[in-house]
């Protein structure tokens, strides 16, 4: 006999609906037909049973309508068979509505796009401090010329005020960063001030 679960073995949704004898008349004798032979479905049935009555054994009973729509499920992809189809093929079938030849050239080209995609849009940083910048590096030495200028942790007007600067305060400009420089005061602070606060 096989050891494992081979392509014409039913899936475990079948196993489990005929080990809580929820299959109808001609499923369960197909089930049985199958069982007959196959020692991989009857181990697998089993190991079923056993996880089902563990946690049946920890879990507070299950209420009849639920019961009752779960026992529905195999019934009606059964009746849904038309033509004299086996039930196992039926709800094979009718979990998996696309033909088995265009799975694989579907999955690929899924794949496909979700690699393109990934290569192709950015990924947005959530942390501002990991912010990819273009910066222009400038040494010079400027007089604040505004009537007061506020130094911030980032180059942004909502960002963290680290200090605040008076006409006449001398600053070190490290970088330049749109309308921003980067700035060291003499005390060792390092911010971002408006260029406005320096013409």
């Amino acid at each position: 006999m096989n050891d494992t679960i081979a392509h014409e073995c039913p899936d475990e949704e079948l196993l489990l609906a005929y080990g809580l004898r929820l299959l109808d008349g001609p499923g369960t004798a197909e089930m049985e037909q199958h069982l007959a032979s196959c020692d991989a479905c009857i181990a697998a049935l089993a190991l079923a049973k056993h996880r089902l009555q563990v946690v049946s054994d920890c879990l507070a009973p299950v209420p009849r309508e639920v019961a009752e729509k779960v026992a529905a499920t195999p019934r009606r992809a059964a009746a849904t068979s038309a033509g004299g189809a086996p039930a196992l093929q039926t709800a094979r079938r009718a979990r998996l509505p696309i033909p088995p030849r265009w799975s694989w050239p579907l999955a690929l080209a899924a794949g496909l796009l979700l690699v393109v995609g990934v290569q192709v849009r950015p990924w947005p940083s959530s942390d501002a401090s990991e912010r990819t910048t273009r910066a222009i590096a400038v040494r010079n030495t400027l007089e604040v010329s505004a009537r007061t200028a506020v130094v911030r942790k980032e180059p942004h007007p909502r960002a963290e005020v680290v200090a605040t600067l008076r006409r006449g305060d001398t600053v070190t400009i490290g970088s330049e960063e749109r309308e921003w420089y980067r700035v060291s005061l003499p005390d060792g602070t390092v911010g971002w001030v408006e260029q406005d606060a320096f013409r």
